[in-house]
């Protein structure tokens, strides 16, 4: 492992998947035969509001662009929680995973033991990863990230400190809302 590696793993867990998640996300708009073609980028912090992140999660702080590097089209904002001041939310926009959501998070995430769920009411398509819970390295089942595919474009919300459990529960439809907001926001007109 290099040094870099090894700090982020070696810092919170949540961390690394946030590290992990941006880079599937990232991975997703690699050049192949079946790459989409190029889209304007869209500000993902523009996407959510105030009023949007209060309802999903309080104590989170003004949201932010990400400072790592991005390939053309995407746009990465990170919200922190106000009292630790560490990531606790991020929310990518990059181009559509070719696969389609399920199936490009199966093999991402999915290889790595994580439950892939696909979602029905959100955007033109919608799936979840969900982390298990494994206890040795205390770590709790909970949601890596909701990607909703709207035209050319996938959103991926990352509730990396917010203990989502998945599906069903509470704090699942809020996230749920929380990306059919942001969706709204993105418009129609941004499908590309």
């Amino acid at each position: 492992m290099t040094d870099l590696t090894s700090k982020l793993f070696s810092t919170l867990p949540s961390r690394a998947l946030a590290v992990l998640v941006l880079g599937l996300s990232l991975a997703a708009c690699g050049k192949d035969d079946s790459a989409p073609t190029a889209v304007a980028k869209v500000d993902a912090c523009a996407l959510v509001d105030a009023a949007m992140v209060a309802k999903l999660a309080p104590g989170l702080g003004k949201g932010h662009p990400s400072s790592a590097p991005h390939p053309a089209g995407v746009s990465t904002c990170v919200w922190n929680d106000s009292a630790h001041h560490l990531p606790a939310l991020m929310l990518t926009v990059a181009p559509a995973d070719p696969s389609g959501v399920a199936k490009g998070l199966k093999q991402g995430l999915g290889k790595m033991g994580y439950r892939v769920v696909s979602v029905s009411g959100l955007g033109d398509e919608a799936a979840t990863a969900i982390q298990q819970a494994d206890p040795k390295h205390g770590l709790a089942a909970g949601v890596a990230t909701l990607d909703v595919r709207v035209g050319k474009r996938q959103l991926g919300f990352s509730p990396m400190r917010l203990a989502i459990s998945g599906p069903g529960t509470p704090a699942f439809e809020r996230l749920k809302r929380f990306a059919a907001d942001a969706v709204a926001r993105l418009g129609t007109g941004h499908k590309g």
